[in-house]
Parts: C-alpha cells; sequence; structure tokens
C-alpha cells in the first residue's frame, strides 16, 4: 500500500452546515475489502440532502459521497475481487447481507442490514475508501471517471441529470437504455 497514514476528506459533521475539509485516518482495508483511491466522486441529491438535514446519516462524523470512480491501491485478507491497479466504481449500496429475501430478489437496497456509501459508512470525498470487493464494480475503460461516476448512483440523481447525462454516454458506447418512468417503460434500441 502507498498511501499515508492521514489523508484529507470532506467530514460531515451537522445538518446545516457544509462538509469541511479535514485530515483523518488512511481507512485501512478490513476482511474481504478493498481500499480505493478516488479519482472522482459526484454530487448526487443525497448528498445535498445529508447536509441540508432532510436525511440522517446513521453514524456522525461521516464523509459523503457514494459516485465514486478509483483505483484499488490495497486488498485486505480474504479478498479474491478486483486486483490492486484496477479501477472500480463504488455506489450506494456498500454492502448487503446476500442471504435474505430482499437480497435474494436482487433488492439489496431493501436489505434489513443494508449499509449505504456516504451515510451508514465513510464516502468518497476523500482521498481513499474502503468497500467490501463484492459491492467495488469494474469501470469499462470506454467510460471516462467523469462519465462513469453519476451511473453509480442508486437512481435517486433527477430524470434531468439521467436523460442528459447517463442516457447519452451509454448510446455513445452502444449500450441498450431502459428508462423507467411512474406509470410507463420507455425503450431505446442501441444507437
Amino acid at each position: 500500500m502507498t498511501s499515508s497514514p492521514v489523508m484529507r476528506a470532506m467530514l460531515f459533521r451537522r445538518a446545516g452546515s457544509a462538509p469541511a475539509m479535514e485530515d483523518v485516518a488512511t481507512p485501512i482495508p478490513g476482511r474481504d475489502e478493498l481500499l480505493v483511491r478516488v479519482r472522482v466522486c459526484g454530487v448526487c441529491r443525497t448528498d445535498l440532502d445529508i447536509v441540508d438535514g432532510r436525511l440522517d446519516p446513521s453514524r456522525i462524523p461521516v464523509i459523503p459521497g457514494h459516485q465514486v470512480v478509483g483505483d484499488v491501491v490495497a486488498r485486505g485478507d480474504g479478498n479474491d475481487g478486483p486486483a490492486v491497479g484496477d479501477r472500480v466504481g463504488i455506489a450506494w449500496i456498500h454492502w448487503a447481507c446476500g442471504v435474505c429475501r430482499w437480497c435474494i430478489a436482487g433488492l439489496e437496497n431493501l436489505c434489513p442490514q443494508f449499509r449505504s456509501t456516504g451515510c451508514d459508512v465513510n464516502g468518497g470525498y476523500a482521498e481513499y475508501v474502503t468497500v467490501p470487493h463484492a459491492f467495488a464494480h469494474a469501470i469499462p475503460p470506454e467510460l471516462s471517471d467523469a462519465e462513469a461516476a453519476p451511473l453509480l448512483c442508486a437512481g435517486a440523481t433527477d430524470t434531468v441529470l439521467q436523460n442528459r447525462v447517463a442516457v447519452p454516454v451509454l448510446r455513445r458506447h452502444r449500450c441498450s437504455v431502459m428508462v423507467s418512468r411512474t406509470r410507463s417503460t420507455h425503450a431505446s434500441p442501441n444507437r
């Protein structure tokens, strides 16, 4: 590992105040975790809800940010996930149990033990962040860091951003796009 024992991070301490840059201990990856050097972290509506007091994080202080793209710089014991040097994304779901009925159904966000990145655990407004290897997502080389980051949102990002950023980026890379709305579903062919 090439990280320093201390890193810079934006730390949120109380509702109504913006996160402040502070020196904090660099996290150490635990069993089955990765240490990721952050390249970019997007700003989601959820991050603003935390700052404005509309969403209470389960821990304070906390480092917000869940639209993270970075490079794996270390792996904890028992880790068979991405290798050191791989570029990965970290999304809203930091961890879910994998065995409850919600996880088995692919609805990890409803898991009773669910932990969110940047709210329940420290997120990406920092130089480094840890993530369980099962929740580190490979980022295709065709996507830039800035293109990939908003795609890691859990869906709280508004429709305007989805339509102006996510859909055009995915189409440019010849991905199928399915946009769901409250009363209808619209499919777009590859272009």
